[in-house]
Order: C-alpha cells, then sequence, then structure tokens
C-alpha cells in the first residue's frame, strides 16, 4: 500500500461531467489539469468555498488550522499539481496559447481542443470522452482510383484544348466542329467521339 492510498480517489468521488465540459471552447489550467484526470471541476470549487468560509474545515484531511486552507486532492494531488505545472509552463513558452485578450488579474484560459491535442502528444492518460475532443472528424475516403482517373481527365482536356488551339491559330478557317473531328481522329482522341471533344474544347 502507498502512502496515496491513504488518500481517497477524487475521480471516483467527484467525476468529470463530459456531457457539460465538452461544449466549453476553453478552460482555465486548473480545470484542464482538473479534467484530464477525470475530476469535476465545479465539484472541487464548491470544496474550496467551504474551506474558504470555514478556515477549521477540509474535506479530505481534516481540521486545519492554517490560515490559508489548502485542498488536498486525494490520489490525484501529486498528479495534478505535476500537470498543473506542465501547462503552465506551456502556455509561458506560447506552446499552448491563450484564448484572445484576457484581463490583468483573471485565470489564464486555453482552447479545450488545444489542450487535448497537446496532451494526447504528451501521452497524458484522460478520460475516453475528453480525448475525443482532439480528434479530427473523419474524411470521408475517396474511392479506389477516383482521384487518379479525375486527374487523368483533366489532362486529357487540357491536350484536346492544346491541340485545339494550335489548329485554330494555324488554319482559322476551321470551325469548331472541324477541329473537334480532327482531334478525334489523332492520337490524343482517346477513341472520343467529336461530339465529345467538342464540349470539352473552347473555340
Amino acid at each position: 500500500m502507498t502512502e496515496s492510498d491513504d488518500f481517497p480517489d477524487l475521480a471516483a468521488h467527484f467525476p468529470a461531467d463530459g456531457h457539460y465540459w465538452r461544449e466549453f471552447e476553453s478552460t482555465t489550467i486548473q480545470d484542464a489539469a482538473l479534467l484530464s484526470l477525470d475530476i469535476e471541476p465545479r465539484a472541487i470549487l464548491e470544496l474550496r468555498q467551504l474551506a474558504q468560509a470555514d478556515r477549521a474545515f477540509d474535506f479530505l484531511t481534516g481540521a486545519l488550522e492554517a490560515e490559508e486552507p489548502l485542498l488536498h486532492l486525494g490520489q490525484q494531488h501529486a498528479e495534478f499539481e505535476r500537470r498543473h505545472d506542465v501547462i503552465s509552463n506551456a502556455v509561458s513558452c506560447k506552446t499552448l496559447p491563450i484564448t484572445g485578450e484576457q484581463e490583468k488579474g483573471t485565470p489564464k484560459e486555453i482552447r479545450l481542443v488545444d489542450f487535448v491535442t497537446w496532451a494526447s502528444a504528451k501521452q497524458w492518460p484522460m478520460p475516453t470522452w475528453l480525448s475525443k475532443l482532439g480528434v479530427a472528424p473523419s474524411q470521408p475516403k475517396a474511392q479506389p482510383g477516383r482521384e487518379n482517373q479525375q486527374a487523368k481527365t483533366q489532362e486529357r482536356y487540357r491536350r484536346w484544348q492544346q491541340e485545339a488551339d494550335r489548329l485554330k491559330n494555324s488554319r482559322p478557317t476551321l470551325s469548331k466542329h472541324d477541329i473537334a473531328k480532327i482531334i478525334s481522329n489523332s492520337s490524343i482522341g482517346d477513341e472520343a467521339s467529336d461530339h465529345t471533344i467538342r464540349k470539352h474544347i473552347n473555340i
């Protein structure tokens, strides 16, 4: 049994409400650290307010006579402090940008999606609902060879137009119909009809 086993598991007592937080665009550094540990920030805020109202009260560690009571975060306390420090350092280094202009004295806020992407890159264990916020929506897969076929078609049209321009410049009396017939019978016609070629050239 480790020393931390003497403290309660706050993620079990106060699990984060993913349905509530996934709608948020930004959050404070403290709340981001708590959410990454699957702890509900609003519950911790309420406990801190209770501790401030009664300086002798501490939910987890019992009575405190200190002037500024500190709420111990149970088994997650050390990891919370570590994550909070690392996040703060990333914000200071501008690896994690803060959201817009913030008033002096107010807690810095970071975009939740930016935080999750950054924390995922560090392979921090996080609740599933939070990890999903940093995953880009999957794009529909193109059909095999479809993009390649489209490129070939565009190249065919380009060759037809290039040949049509050359023929018109060298023989101005040729009509669009005549030019399409010539291209259709040439090696670059790709067995397309003169009607098809006529639709894809501009004369």
